[in-house]
């Protein structure tokens, strides 16, 4: 039921208002100290300089994960809010942390910043006649409906490990002699990537593009916003900390499509 209370003039509303705005200006300064209280931590670090969100707190969780998870990582430099608990890892360290996350299917969450000086440009000798995209595209959309990955992204990655790693025209000769520690048409690490199958098993195309599709989708899984050129980036060098030459190397055939 409603209770309705009627005053007999306005004095004496405004007498019995002024309590009332004074009640409720305390739960207000309460309730800004209550949220100053549970946010302010004297031990909490910051994002140090030179990342994006410098000198602002971050999550001191973090940094309990790297230094308890993550053998060799450094606390004393705070992870960006990105949550990238493999930032504070050595090169090798993060490599293998964020591997063990891509096959993992996610976990993670990557952070890689831009880099407005990245080369886009194909180097001097990417030969374009060199690209299997035509000749697999069967494989790369089946691969593509089986992982949900962009068919497009597939090919960009692999029209540039085919134009540009084909090793002067000898690369199909010395993947099948097991000379190159890579193979193509996805140019798969094999020693790497053995958890997707053995160098036997990666000769064979229609493995080896499945296999590049999963970890293109592994990576995808641990980017809070996949961006093409940064999922580039990481399946060219998964310890990259920003956009590289070959990341936006990718970005720019994915949105040229030069297979068509």
């Amino acid at each position: 039921m409603s209770r309705f209370v009627f005053f007999e003039t306005p004095r004496e509303a405004l007498r019995a208002a002024v309590p009332l705005r004074a009640d409720l200006a305390a739960i207000q300064m309460e309730w800004a100290l209550l949220k100053l209280a549970l946010k302010y931590c004297p031990d909490q670090p910051r994002v140090p300089a030179g990342n994006r969100d410098g000198g602002q707190w971050t999550d001191t969780a973090w940094a309990r994960v790297a230094a308890n998870n993550m053998p060799g990582a450094v606390v004393t430099d705070a992870a960006p809010k990105s949550r990238d608990a493999t930032l504070g890892l050595s090169a090798p360290g993060r490599d293998k942390a964020r591997r063990a996350l891509v096959l993992q299917g996610g976990g993670g969450d990557f952070y890689v910043a831009p880099n407005p000086n990245a080369n886009p440009n194909a180097p001097w000798y990417a030969d374009p006649s060199k690209s299997l995209v035509g000749s697999y595209n069967d494989g790369i959309l089946f691969a593509a409906e089986q992982e949900n990955v962009d068919p497009d992204l597939i090919r960009s990655i692999m029209y540039v490990e085919t134009t540009q790693g084909h090793y002067f025209g000898a690369g199909d000769l010395l993947d099948s002699v097991g000379l190159s520690k890579t193979i193509l048409p996805m140019n798969i690490y094999a020693s790497r990537w053995a958890e997707l199958g053995t160098r036997e098993d990666l000769s064979n195309p229609f493995t080896n593009i499945l296999a590049g599709t999963k970890i293109l989708k592994g990576i995808e899984a641990n980017l809070s916003a996949p961006d093409v050129a940064i999922v580039g980036t990481l399946y060219n060098a998964l310890d990259a900390t920003k956009v590289s030459d070959y990341g936006a190397r990718i970005a720019a055939v994915y949105k040229e499509k030069p297979w068509q």
